[in-house]
C-alpha cells in the first residue's frame, strides 16, 4: 500500500467571495485605466481625469479621511480572516492510503448498517466529534437489540475515529392506515 500522505480536505476560506467581489472591482478599475491610456493617445474623453482633478484639488475633503479609515480597517479585516485557520470539514480513516470521510458520510454508513439489523423500524446517527450517537426505533423488548446494532456498525468505525459510540432504543411507531 502506499503511505502518500494527501493534503486535509477543508473548508473554503470565509473571505473567499468576498476576495472575488474585490478581484471584480480591481478587473473594473483596471478596464477604465486602460480606457482612459487608450483616450491619452487617441484624444478621446478621459474617464478619471474628472475624478484627479476632483481629489487633487487644493480643498480638503474630510470624506476621504472617512473613506481612508474605512478602508484600512477592511484591510486589517481581511488580513486576520487570512491567517484563520479554516474549518475542518473531513475526518482522516486510520488507513494506509490517505482516506479522508465528512462526518456526514460516516453517520450515513452507520444509519444504513444499524437499519440492516433485525428488530430495527428505522435507524437515525448523528457524529459529533467526540461520539457517535446511533437513535433507533425498534423492538424495545428484545433486550439484545442494543449490542447487536453496536456489533453491527463496529467493522465500520474500526478506520473512523470517532469516539464514544452510544445506541439509544426507542419505541416503533406504528402508522395507522
Amino acid at each position: 500500500m502506499n503511505d502518500h500522505k494527501a493534503l486535509e480536505p477543508k473548508a473554503d476560506p470565509k473571505i473567499r467571495w468576498f476576495t472575488v467581489a474585490v478581484g471584480l472591482v480591481c478587473l473594473i478599475i483596471g478596464i477604465v485605466g486602460i480606457h482612459d491610456l487608450w483616450v491619452h493617445f487617441t484624444g478621446s474623453p478621459a474617464w478619471v481625469t474628472p475624478v484627479s482633478d476632483f481629489i487633487a484639488a487644493k480643498q480638503f475633503h474630510l470624506w476621504l479621511l472617512g473613506l481612508a479609515v474605512l478602508f484600512f480597517l477592511l484591510a486589517l479585516v481581511l488580513i486576520v480572516q487570512v491567517f484563520l485557520p479554516r474549518a475542518r470539514t473531513h475526518r482522516r480513516l486510520t488507513t494506509k492510503a490517505a482516506i479522508w470521510m465528512r462526518p456526514i458520510d460516516i453517520a450515513r454508513m452507520c444509519t444504513g448498517q444499524a437499519e440492516r439489523v433485525p428488530g430495527v423500524v428505522e435507524a437515525h446517527t448523528v457524529v459529533t466529534p467526540k461520539s457517535v450517537t446511533i437513535t433507533v426505533e425498534g423492538d424495545t423488548t428484545d433486550p439484545s437489540l442494543e449490542q447487536r446494532v453496536l456489533d453491527s456498525v463496529e467493522f465500520l468505525l474500526e478506520a473512523a475515529p470517532t469516539g464514544k459510540v452510544s445506541v439509544f432504543i426507542q419505541p416503533a411507531e406504528v402508522v395507522a392506515a
